[in-house]
């Protein structure tokens, strides 16, 4: 994952200034139209398909886990996702819900904590090649041009998916059993889970469109989202802040979009990613008594 040593301080500065740039730029009194006219039903459909990308990538997890040498129930794999995509949600980093994921995944085994942080490591490397994979299909069918780009992409989550043995050049994964028939066949396992996780969370933006009257083709909608939040992981702003919003109005206005509808959808997108994310806090709550 990359990393950078960004104040937070620094990261609230660019947070806002992105946000107060997007509401110069764009006519709030139409935004604010867009949102009272937002239909509820495809913003609770947006709420249950994140929830869906959620649990996918609590399976996905558990099998990059138990590639690794963890044995842990997948049920539980999966409440810690929820607890760590709280933590991302409302701490001060986008890191910070890969440590809560860690730290209580090794809690109570002292010799399984290199292999905790492994496995979220992993994790985010797995979905990061489906993401790959996704952007670079869409790109071919959107039709944009320079296919050498997509072709490139496809390329590139082909021999990051086929050949994990590049993890060992990572430092002290190497020395993690990454190189057996186990762990390949569970990093191969959870792929597809890792699209699942990927195409739930377009779904997701695709309902919030509907609700706001946005409309993009698939391949563009795969676009948005993939490359918008790609820039959100981006260690420059507040978990994402302001980042992933400008990439919204400008990629959806780049694809022939309403970009007023692009920004009607970002705010939309931070009350799913708020409501979805709270049985994370009440989990977090739990695991803090129970220590």
């Amino acid at each position: 994952m990359l990393h950078m040593r960004v104040p937070v301080w620094l990261k609230l500065c660019i947070s806002f200034a992105l946000l107060a740039w997007l509401a110069h730029l764009l006519p709030l009194d139409a935004l604010a139209a867009r949102l009272a006219q937002a239909k509820p039903l495809p913003v609770a459909a947006a709420i249950g398909l994140l929830a869906f990308a959620y649990v996918a990538a609590g399976i996905r997890w558990a099998w990059i886990a138990e590639g690794l040498g963890i044995s842990v129930d997948r049920a539980r794999k999966v409440r810690l996702v929820f607890v760590g995509m709280f933590a991302s949600l409302f701490l001060p980093s986008t890191i910070g819900g890969d440590a809560v994921r860690a730290v209580l995944l090794a809690r109570g085994r002292e010799d399984a904590r290199l292999r905790a942080w492994a496995s979220v490591v992993l994790d985010r490397a797995n979905g990061f090649i489906a993401l790959v994979a996704l952007i670079g299909a869409a790109w071919l069918a959107a039709g944009h041009g320079a296919d050498l780009v997509g072709w490139g992409l496809m390329l590139a989550a082909c021999v990051g998916a086929l050949t994990p043995r590049w993890l060992r050049l990572v430092p002290r994964l190497g020395a993690l059993p990454i190189a057996t028939l186990r762990f390949r066949r569970a990093w191969l396992a959870a792929l597809p889970a890792s699209a699942c996780v990927q195409l739930g969370i377009i779904a997701a933006h695709m309902a919030l469109g509907k609700a706001v009257g946005l409309a993009l083709a698939w391949p563009d909608w795969v676009l948005v989202v993939g490359l918008a939040g790609l820039a959100a992981v981006l260690p420059i702003s507040l978990n994402g802040l302001g980042v992933r919003e400008a990439s919204y109005v400008g990629l959806v206005g780049w694809a022939g979009g309403d970009t007023t509808a692009a920004a009607a959808m970002a705010l939309l997108w931070l009350f799913v990613l708020a409501i979805t994310a709270l049985p994370g806090g009440w989990l977090l709550w739990q695991s803090s008594r129970a220590s």
